[in-house]
């Protein structure tokens, strides 16, 4: 299993620029190369991290076995959220703070967090740290400038639910 952060997320360093999703899917795919992982992969990307997921999923066909997405979404060509719930989104203080994230889990995630959002709690405490307020605005300006809507008809890659494999470690 690989797991990475981007730039300005977790342990990594900021980036001095914004990026976006296909500079990002491209990182990806030389991270794989470098790590001599030639074989087709599966993909896992939950909430932001699904955008990305998306991305290489789109312009990685050969190497997409498996794309997973988790609690995420086509990008800006989607319908809108309620203001109120995407005012909750735009703020870091949900990955800094696991209190506040558990308050507002049920809004964002919905699902069985809407009754007990103990394990977006237990998730989030598990996390080394959230990143810098750069990475986020990067990760915001990202998502803000993105849509996979008109290629998601070009992932090639096996999706489907995981229910029986996704469940607390």
């Amino acid at each position: 299993m690989v797991r990475f952060d981007v730039p300005g997320a977790g342990s990594s360093p900021d980036s001095p620029l914004p990026y976006g999703f296909p500079y990002l899917a491209a990182a990806l795919r030389r991270l794989l190369d470098k790590l001599e992982l030639q074989e087709r992969v599966d993909v896992l990307g939950l909430s932001w991290g699904g955008g990305l997921a998306q991305q290489f999923a789109v312009h990685n066909p050969r190497r997409c076995r498996r794309l997973i997405l988790v609690a995420t979404a086509t990008g800006i060509a989607m319908v809108p959220g309620k203001p109120t719930v995407l005012a909750k989104m735009l703020t870091p203080q949900r990955f800094l703070d696991h209190d506040y994230a558990a308050s507002i889990a049920g809004d964002l995630y919905g699902g069985t967090v809407l009754t007990d959002a103990s394990l977006v709690k237990w998730l989030f405490a598990r996390q080394l740290m959230a990143g810098s307020r750069v990475g986020y605005l990067h990760q915001l300006l990202a998502g803000s400038v993105w849509t996979s809507l008109f290629a998601l008809p070009l992932v090639r890659a096996t999706t489907g639910p995981c229910a029986h494999r996704c469940r607390r470690a």
